[in-house]
C-alpha cells in the first residue's frame, strides 16, 4: 500500500468518524430532559448581577427579572456595581417594578492582583443567603421563564444548572458568525451534560446551590486569571462529582446581543481559548480530537480526492454531501440553541459559517497561546 493509500485511508476515518458523532450530540442535543411542572418555590434563590459602567443595558435586564414568573416569594437580585462612574446603580433602582427586591453592592477598589469581575462576583455570591444562587450579565435578556425553569430543574435534585444565552441581532458577517459560534459551543456543552459528561457553563445563564460554591472555595482560588469566571469555577465543582443538569426549552434563556466589532470578538475568543487550556483532561482531549476530525472532513479530505486523478465523482459526491449535511442535519440542532437563521440561503451560510469557524478558531487558537488575553 502506497503512503497516499495509507493518507486517503487515514483522513477517510477521521473525516467519516466525525459524522456518527455529530450524530450523538444531535440526538442528545434534541432529547428533552427538563421537567414541565411549575415549579414550587420550595426553594429560595438570588439572582447575582456583576456590572460595571452598564447604564445603557442595566434598565432592561431589570425590566425582564421583574416580569419573571412567581415561582418563589419576593424575588431577590443582587447588583453588584463595580466600580461604575455613568449612574448605573441609579438607572437599575429606576427600572424595578413587580415586586423586584433589588439589592445593590458598591465597590470601589479591587485588590490588587484580582481580576474585577472575578471580585465582583465573589463579593455578590457572597451576600447571598438562599439555597439557590443564578447568575447572568448585565447585557442579557432573561426571558420570563428564566428563573422558574432553573428552579424547577434544582427541584429534581440538580446541584448545578445551565441554560442557553445565544446571542441575537447580529449585524453583518461579525455578528453572523458570533451568533453561529455561540449556537455551536450550545450544542457541545448541552450534548456533552446529557451524554453524561459536563465540562462547561455558560456565564450569562447558569446557577448552583450555594453550598457547592463553599465546598469547592468557590472563585478565590481563581482570582488572579482573566477571564473563566463561569468555566473554570465550573470545573472547580466538577470536581465534586455533582449533579448537572441543562434546561434549553423556549422561554427560559438570557439572550445577549451579538457583538458588532471584531475587534470585540476577537478578544472574546482569545480569552475563551486561553481559559480553555485549564480545562481537565478529558474535556481538553475531547475537543482537540473534533478539532482534528472536522479539519480532516473539511479540508484535507476534500482537497485530497481533488487532487487523485480516479476520485473526481469522490470529490464530486463530498461537495454536494456535505453542505447538505450542514443545511438539513445540523441546522435544526442550531436553531434548538438559539440560532434564529433560517431558510436556504441562510442555511448555505451556515455551511460557510463552519468552515470559517474551523479555520479562525484554529489560528486564535495558536495566537491565545502567545498574545496576553484583555477585556
Amino acid at each position: 500500500m502506497e503512503i497516499a493509500d495509507v493518507a486517503l485511508l487515514l483522513f477517510g476515518t477521521a473525516g467519516v468518524l466525525v459524522f456518527p458523532f455529530l450524530a450523538v450530540i444531535n440526538a442528545r442535543m434534541r432529547q428533552r430532559c427538563e421537567q414541565r411542572s411549575t415549579a414550587t418555590g420550595s426553594l429560595s434563590v438570588t439572582v447575582v448581577i456583576a456590572a460595571h459602567n452598564e447604564a445603557s443595558r442595566i434598565e432592561r435586564l431589570v425590566r425582564c427579572l421583574s416580569r419573571q414568573s412567581r415561582p418563589m416569594r419576593n424575588p431577590h437580585v443582587i447588583l453588584v456595581d463595580d466600580r461604575s462612574d455613568d449612574g448605573t446603580a441609579e438607572r437599575a433602582r429606576a427600572a424595578v417594578g413587580n415586586g423586584l427586591c433589588l439589592e445593590i453592592i458598591r465597590i470601589d477598589t479591587t485588590p490588587p492582583g484580582v481580576s474585577p469581575k472575578k471580585w465582583a462576583l465573589h463579593c455578590g455570591i457572597s451576600a447571598t443567603e438562599t439555597d439557590i444562587v443564578l447568575l447572568t450579565d448585565a447585557d442579557c435578556m432573561p426571558e420570563p421563564m428564566w428563573v422558574e425553569g432553573m428552579l424547577q430543574a434544582f427541584e429534581t435534585g440538580a446541584d448545578i444548572v445551565c441554560g442557553l444565552s445565544p446571542m441575537t441581532d447580529g449585524k453583518g458577517f461579525t455578528g453572523a458568525y458570533a451568533e453561529y459560534e455561540t449556537a455551536r459551543t450550545a450544542v457541545q456543552y448541552v450534548s456533552a451534560a446529557r451524554l453524561g459528561v459536563p465540562y462547561m457553563a455558560v456565564g450569562r445563564n447558569w446557577g448552583f446551590r450555594r453550598a457547592l460554591y463553599e465546598r469547592c472555595a468557590g472563585l478565590a482560588p481563581l482570582f488572579t486569571t482573566l477571564g473563566g469566571d463561569d468555566d473554570l469555577l465550573f470545573q472547580r465543582m466538577l470536581t465534586l462529582e455533582p449533579k448537572v443538569t441543562v434546561v434549553t426549552r423556549r422561554g427560559t434563556r438570557c439572550p445577549t446581543t451579538a457583538p458588532h466589532s471584531f475587534r470585540a470578538m476577537l478578544r472574546r475568543k482569545l480569552r475563551h481559548f486561553r481559559v480553555s487550556m485549564r480545562y481537565a483532561a478529558g474535556p481538553r482531549t475531547a475537543l482537540a480530537l473534533l478539532t482534528i476530525c472536522e479539519w480532516t472532513a473539511l479540508v484535507f479530505l476534500p482537497l485530497y480526492l481533488a487532487m487523485v486523478s480516479h476520485a473526481p465523482l469522490l470529490f464530486a459526491a463530498w461537495v454536494v454531501f456535505k453542505p447538505v449535511w450542514d443545511t438539513t442535519f445540523l441546522g435544526p440542532t442550531l436553531r434548538e440553541c438559539g440560532l434564529e437563521r433560517g431558510g436556504v440561503t441562510e442555511l448555505a451560510y451556515t455551511a460557510f459559517l463552519g468552515v470559517f469557524h474551523l479555520v479562525f478558531s484554529s489560528v486564535v487558537g495558536l495566537v491565545s497561546f502567545i498574545v496576553k488575553p484583555r477585556w
